[in-house]
């Protein structure tokens, strides 16, 4: 299932035969941040990350994930897990669920979506933070206004 996430650096995995291969949807660009990444504001971050591109299923049924990203950057990577989702001084509880090779946030990603009025064609971009176990800061570009 193509979908628009896409990790922000190249992932190297040592099984490959755990994972699914990966093929870029329309919505993805094909290619690699391998820098740190700088925000609009010129912030550095070479923090784990992935960015999405919302698609109306992402809106309706929850945000599918990179299932490569996640079990190579999350430790406990075959159950439901919880995150906090932090836009500026905002959080927001989720929960991750796994279920073979697809990964999705489904409990509290509508609320996330209405209360940042995320839409179609937003880019999402996700850092895991250190600290706190699956604390993610998101960040938003949609056409010309930015969070």
């Amino acid at each position: 299932m193509a979908d628009g996430c896409m990790p922000d650096q190249d992932i190297v995995a040592n099984d490959l035969g755990n994972y699914r291969r990966y093929y870029p949807s329309s919505t993805e660009s094909e290619d690699s941040d391998l820098e740190p990444h700088q925000d609009q504001s010129g912030v550095v971050s070479s923090l784990p990350a992935f960015t999405c591109v919302l698609m109306t299923s992402d809106l309706e049924r929850g945000l599918n994930l990179s299932s490569i990203w996640w079990k190579t950057n999350i430790e406990d990577k075959d159950s439901i897990e919880s995150a906090t989702l932090w836009v500026g001084n905002n959080s927001w509880d989720v929960y991750v669920k796994i279920k073979n090779v697809d990964i999705w946030i489904c409990r509290g990603w509508k609320k996330f979506a209405r209360m940042n009025e995320l839409e179609v064609g937003t880019l999402c971009r996700f850092e895991l933070l250190p600290g706190p176990v699956n604390t993610f800061n998101v960040t938003f570009q949609r056409g010309r206004r930015n969070t």
